[in-house]
């Protein structure tokens, strides 16, 4: 039992660190996101199609380039204003997300991070959000989402049909 052990948690170790480690190429990017003067500008005047459908390109791009599955703008009430899934069946633009705690961490001036089931996609995913802010105002927050379900695929060890952080959970 006690080798079983120590090498579970070896495993674990192990499952950590890869988690850890693939997160943490993503924590930065809200923050960088959030100087871009362009979402500033659309929290100040959200009434503009033209610039919201021009921020929505911009942040599918976004999405694309850093492999994220979802990059949107929320404003200071949790509405989401433009989203890199503006044109799937079910986009987050017009969702709320306000009592989601990565939102509710921004809106605190801080860095909010949260695992969850995603209400509108159904998938399993990690979130960054980070305040956009003008002067010392929080306008709003924009969001990373990524996708967990590709480092659960790429786990060694963990028996079919269990996810790494259910996993990690067990130990």
């Amino acid at each position: 039992m006690a080798n079983l052990e120590a090498g579970s948690r070896h495993q674990l170790s192990l499952y950590a660190a890869h988690l850890q480690g693939h997160l943490e190429k993503y924590e930065f990017l809200p923050e960088l996101l959030a100087t871009n003067k362009r979402l500033v500008h659309l929290l100040q005047h959200s009434e503009d199609p033209e610039r919201i459908e021009a921020l929505n390109r911009y942040l599918e791009n976004i999405s694309r380039i850093t492999n994220a599955s979802g990059t949107y703008l929320m404003d200071a009430r949790g509405l989401t204003i433009a989203a890199s899934n503006w044109l799937s069946p079910r986009p987050f633009v017009g969702r709320n997300f306000d009592y989601r705690p990565y939102f509710k961490e921004a809106m605190k001036g801080r860095l909010g991070r949260y695992f969850a089931l995603g209400s509108t996609s159904n998938r399993r995913g990690y979130y960054f959000a980070y305040p956009i802010r003008h002067l010392e105002e929080i306008l709003g927050a924009v969001v990373f989402k990524i996708d967990i379900a590709e480092l659960e695929q790429g786990r060694a060890g963990v028996t079919p049909g269990m996810s790494l952080l259910s996993a990690i959970w067990m130990v």
